[in-house]
This record gives structure tokens, C-alpha cells and sequence, in this order.
């Protein structure tokens, strides 16, 4: 199936092997310090049943629920320190200072360089004139441009038929309505993000090729529909335009994805 970087290959329990009912629930506590969040608790809860007949054909089904509240990303760590004159004011001692006017903070958006920093020149700054600084929008912290709350639900229905006793042909449908935040080169929220995922698989029988090596063929084909996300790096580029233009809209980030293994 599709990851963040890569693939990944995830092996599920077969129905003609584990069938019948089970259930797990799943809890935890984050947030114990009460700093950014009140304590919480993390809840998954989950339902798989699966029967074979005959040996020949068998399905299972599987229905989950997750809620949390995600870590707070607010780290205020200056990727900016005062110290080059190019994209700082090292000139000035006073500004060596966390929050100085060129500050870029970690978790925070719309601070970096580019087109949120300019030069100010001609400012009589204490009894001196012309005086030029580099200067930089504040920005938004993370917390204020996406809420903590994951709530992911899943579904899935998988059904399985043996070609002989060799082969098995399957066929797995997956859907999802998430809610969270993952991290990439950007931090993304899903927001009621729907996903669907589709999967034809056609296992063999291990074959022998060498006297040292094994083999299993294997051909899988799996599809999923566009994903809605919102990024919260053009999301701050967004409201910076809105401070301008007074009109805001989300930005919708929609790829598909086709992936022939």
C-alpha cells in the first residue's frame, strides 16, 4: 500500500486460518503535564470477524475507531539566530534576543525567509540615521492554524477464494475518514479526509527456482482515490493574502495515487 516515504507491505491474518470473532480496545494517557492540553486519553477500538466455508472461500471484516488529541507542536527553537547580516541584525547587541525582528521560529509559519523577510532601510534608529534592519512578518504558531483532535474511522472487507491448492485470489476494499495531523516537509492536517483503497491480489504456492532460493509469486494491483489535506504552510501563506485582499480559501492538495507491484 501507499506511506508517507515508500511502501509498505502489510501482512493481515487469513480467514481460512483465524476465523470466528475478536475484539480489542486499546487506551492511553498523553498530555500528563497539563502544559499544552489538559491530560486525555487515546482510545482505539477495534472489530474483526472472518469465516471460511469449505475451506474454498472465506471473507473478513474489520471496523476501527481512534480518537486523541495529537502533541502540540510549539517548539520556538530560532532557525534564525542574530548572527548574519544578510538575513539578521547582528550589528545591533541589543537585538540578540530570542525575539528578535528577523525570529523564524521551529513551529511557527510565515516567519521564514523569501517573501516574508525585508530590508528596511533609511530608519533613524538611537540617534543614528540610515540605519537598515532586516525584518520579518510574526507569523502564525501552529496551534493557532490546526486543531489537536484525531478521530480516524476504518472499515475494511476482504474477500478470499483458493484456486486449487496452489493459488488464492483475494480481493480487499478499504475505506477511511480521518481526521489528524502528519508530518512531512510541511506539517498537514486531514480534515474529514476520505480515503478508498482497493487491492487484487493473486498469491501462489512456494515454487522452487535454485536449490538456495524461494519464491512466491505475487501480483498485486492497488488504487486510491484523491486525498483532500490542508497544508498549513501555504494555509499561513493564505491568511498573510487575506490581511491584504480580504478573501480566504483552503488550499486542497489532491493526488492519486496508482501503484503496480
Amino acid at each position: 500500500m501507499n506511506a508517507i516515504n515508500g511502501m509498505a507491505n502489510l501482512i493481515t491474518k487469513s480467514p481460512f486460518i483465524h476465523q470466528g470473532l475478536s475484539i480489542y480496545q486499546k487506551t492511553g494517557l498523553n498530555h500528563v503535564d497539563g502544559i499544552d492540553y489538559d491530560p486525555g486519553l487515546l482510545s482505539e477500538t477495534a472489530l474483526r470477524y472472518a469465516k471460511s466455508f469449505n475451506n474454498k472461500f472465506a471473507f473478513k471484516i474489520n471496523v476501527s475507531y481512534l480518537s486523541a488529541t495529537d502533541w502540540r507542536g510549539n517548539t520556538k527553537t530560532g532557525q534564525n539566530p542574530n548572527l548574519t547580516p544578510s538575513t539578521a541584525n547582528p550589528l545591533f547587541a541589543e537585538l540578540n534576543v530570542q525575539d528578535h525582528p528577523a525570529y523564524d521560529a521551529w513551529n511557527k509559519y510565515g516567519d521564514d525567509g523569501g517573501s516574508n523577510a525585508v530590508t528596511m532601510n533609511g530608519v533613524d534608529y538611537n540617534g543614528n540615521a540610515n540605519q537598515s534592519f532586516v525584518v520579518r512578518r510574526t507569523g502564525y504558531w501552529e496551534h493557532e492554524l490546526v486543531p489537536p483532535k484525531v478521530d480516524n474511522r476504518k472499515f475494511d472487507v476482504a474477500l478470499h477464494y483458493r484456486l486449487g491448492n496452489n493459488a488464492e485470489l483475494s480481493y480487499t476494499y478499504r475505506y477511511g475518514i480521518m481526521d489528524g495531523l502528519f508530518q512531512r516537509g510541511n506539517k498537514v492536517q486531514l480534515d474529514n479526509t476520505k480515503i478508498t483503497n482497493h487491492k487484487l491480489e493473486l498469491k501462489g504456492a512456494t515454487i522452487l527456482l535454485d536449490p538456495m532460493y524461494l519464491a512466491r509469486t505475487r501480483a498485486i494491483l492497488i488504487i486510491l482515490n484523491p486525498l483532500t489535506l490542508l497544508a498549513s504552510y501555504p494555509l499561513t501563506v493564505q491568511c498573510l493574502l487575506d490581511l491584504l485582499h480580504q478573501g480566504f480559501f483552503p488550499f486542497d492538495i489532491r493526488p492519486f495515487f496508482l501503484f503496480y507491484l
